[in-house]
């Protein structure tokens, strides 16, 4: 009988030169045998969001940049809108928003598909209203292109874990304004969300770009925040098809270099002969 396989007792040090990391000792298979080795782990945490002093969710997530991650969470689900958030805090692993509240999910949550667990919301609120495709942000092709290759090459942390979902809000040009990472791809975007609210930078002139799958609660979240152009590296569903269409939200997948796929409202792009 082999001898059982015993984990190498070093390691589990914080690696002080990365956030949210420990190193921990492992057992790698490689070429036909074992090694002891150090891997990079992420570290996650559970985080409590509070609207008003009122609990509204539990969720597994990075623990950094938490103020941002509670003031996304509120605006992106619906809770309130951006210029209705007062102030916020956090400590420890405990978000409060003070925020007017104008919309309730009690009794429509559902399973969120977000590798952060927790719940989202399923219904879009009544102030919600289909976007005029003519209106900006007027895009190229090459905007969409720069702003997907920095969500591609993603973070430090992300090469060293490949553990985290990357998030970032692009202006026209495809320049970088906010990028986050977290453990779940939704609570990637409530950080560049809530960055956005935090900074009073007006997000319909902006550009959504993601890691993750372009799902219905991923278009849902674009909408409640005033985002109308919303890209990814990754494939959409077909109700993000539907309600993108539905709201002329600009969804655009498979966004990996020099192409990608536009399913919804594509008068926002203009060809940019210069470029």
């Amino acid at each position: 009988m082999a001898d059982p396989l015993i984990f190498p007792r070093r390691g589990g040090s914080p690696v002080s030169r990365l956030c949210c990391v420990e190193s921990v000792g492992i057992l790698r298979w490689s070429r036909g045998e074992f090694s002891e080795v150090e891997d990079i782990v992420l570290e996650e945490a559970t985080v409590e969001i509070y609207l008003n002093g009122e609990f509204l969710v539990r969720l597994q997530a990075l623990p950094r940049d938490l103020a941002e991650l509670g003031v996304g969470y509120v605006v992106s689900e619906g809770f309130s809108t951006a210029g209705r958030v007062r102030a916020w805090s956090s400590r420890g692993f405990k978000i409060e928003v003070q925020a007017e509240r104008l919309f309730s999910t009690e009794g429509t949550p559902s399973h969120t598909s977000s590798c952060g667990g927790g719940f989202v919301s399923t219904v879009i609120p009544d102030w919600v209203r289909p976007f005029d495709p003519s209106e900006g942000p007027a895009i190229s092709p090459e905007t969409v292109e720069r702003a997907s290759l920095v969500i591609m090459r993603g973070t430090e942390l992300h090469r060293r874990t490949g553990a985290t979902h990357v998030a970032g809000a692009f202006d026209p040009a495809g320049n970088p304004l906010f990028v986050y990472e977290d453990v779940g791809r939704h609570n990637a975007v409530d950080k560049v969300i809530g960055r956005v609210v935090m900074t009073n930078t007006r997000a319909g002139g902006l550009i959504l770009a993601v890691s993750g799958r372009l799902t219905l609660e991923m278009a849902m979240k674009a909408l409640r925040s005033g985002v109308r152009v919303l890209v990814s590296k990754s494939a959409p569903t077909s109700a993000a098809v539907r309600v993108a269409r539905r709201f002329n939200l600009t969804l655009i997948g498979f966004a990996r270099g020099n192409r990608f796929n536009v399913y919804s409202a594509p008068e926002r792009l203009y060809l940019n002969p210069s470029a």
